[in-house]
């Protein structure tokens, strides 16, 4: 199979793609944009520490765990 099909075809996949553009629009360290971007996929909750993190999430409509 054709490895750029096999990419287009893993959810996994897209959402690393995706991972550059969310941190470049958002302004986020790649390490932020990874939880952030894993947080869209899943639907599961964020409990960021960062400012920065925690507004990127609440305007990507991410639910937020605070203490």
């Amino acid at each position: 199979m054709n490895t750029a099909l096999k990419a287009a075809d893993d959810p996994m996949a897209q959402t690393l793609d995706a991972i550059p553009n969310l941190a470049l629009r958002l302004g986020l360290c790649v390490y932020d944009a990874i939880y952030l971007g894993l947080a869209l996929r899943s639907g599961l909750p964020l409990a960021p520490l960062g400012t920065t993190l925690r507004q990127a999430a609440a305007s990507s409509n991410v639910r937020l765990m605070l203490p």
